[in-house]
């Protein structure tokens, strides 16, 4: 350091030799090139049955990992809170999504969905829709808490200003109108009739509801039954090519809030058929 500067003794630092880990042609030293950020040599991964599980080894007294692929979910905060060893961090914006998603090469009760196109497999997809209150389920959810936000479509509402689209004439059967018919529309509009009043699930829509009612309509449309009762509008006439062609449906049972929404969407669509296919047996 200079002799002009004035400051106190700076104490002399001390360093590692580096070690050669290769050589080019010219016989200098040279490290390995690495894409980013710190490097190892070995990485095991460990495989959990589901998030909580994930928590409890990293907070468990001899950890098998040392860090997670999962946020918390409102249900797994309070328990790191009190340990000094972990610092659990404010709510933070996320742009992911979850949904439920068809297999749209295959066959539903009979209707080959045509990869999106058979106009059948829209009335069935557009019947399940209607079977989950989408505002009610963020709300309500434990393991959701108020911290998630309803959507109609992939673009999250922190976009860049994007508005999103006008969903109300989405369901050609079941028009909507209201103020939330506007470009800009608030989620959780398309394919909403009504707020739902609760059964197993707070979002599910109840027996003979307007959206109940909606998703038996659009099953009738795709030529899964007949008719639907007039009061509980549960299916009548259930088609053979039903119980024929059954779906199977995989549901994630390592995301607590994505397993209660595919429970209370099963459930309501066997509610829709129980009745009318006990009668028929």
């Amino acid at each position: 350091m200079s002799s002009n500067l004035r400051l106190p003794t700076v104490q002399l630092a001390h360093a590692n030799t580096q070690a050669c880990q290769t050589t080019g042609a010219s016989g200098a030293c040279s490290e390995y090139w690495y894409p980013a950020g710190p490097a190892m040599n070995t990485e095991i991964a460990s495989i959990f049955t589901d998030e909580t599980s994930e928590l409890n080894s990293l907070q468990s007294p001899s950890p098998s990992i040392d860090l997670t692929d999962w946020p918390l979910t409102q249900s797994l905060v309070p328990p790191p809170q009190p340990n000094p060893n972990f610092l659990v961090s404010a709510r933070l914006s996320s742009h992911g999504y979850f949904e439920i998603e068809f297999m749209l090469a295959n066959n539903f009760w009979g209707v080959n969905f045509n990869y999106g196109n058979d106009p059948n497999g829209i009335q069935i997809r557009q019947g399940i829709a209607h079977l989950t209150d989408k505002v009610k389920f963020v709300i309500n959810d434990p393991n959701i808490g108020g911290a998630g936000t309803a959507i109609d479509n992939a673009v999250p509402p922190s976009n860049g200003g994007l508005p999103s689209a006008n969903p109300c004439a989405w369901d050609a059967s079941f028009p909507q109108s209201g103020p939330n018919c506007i470009v800009g529309s608030p989620g959780g509009t398309a394919y909403h009739l009504g707020s739902a009043a609760g059964v197993n699930f707070a979002w599910q829509p109840a027996l003979g509801s307007p959206d109940f009612c909606a998703a038996a309509q659009h099953f009738v449309n795709a030529g899964l039954a007949s008719g639907k009762d007039a009061s509980t509008c549960v299916l009548t006439g259930i088609s053979s090519s039903v119980t024929a062609h059954t779906v199977n449906f995989f549901i994630r049972s390592d995301d607590p809030a994505r397993l209660a929404d595919a429970e209370a969407v099963s459930i309501a669509r066997r509610v829709l058929a129980e009745d009318a296919e006990a009668a028929r047996t």
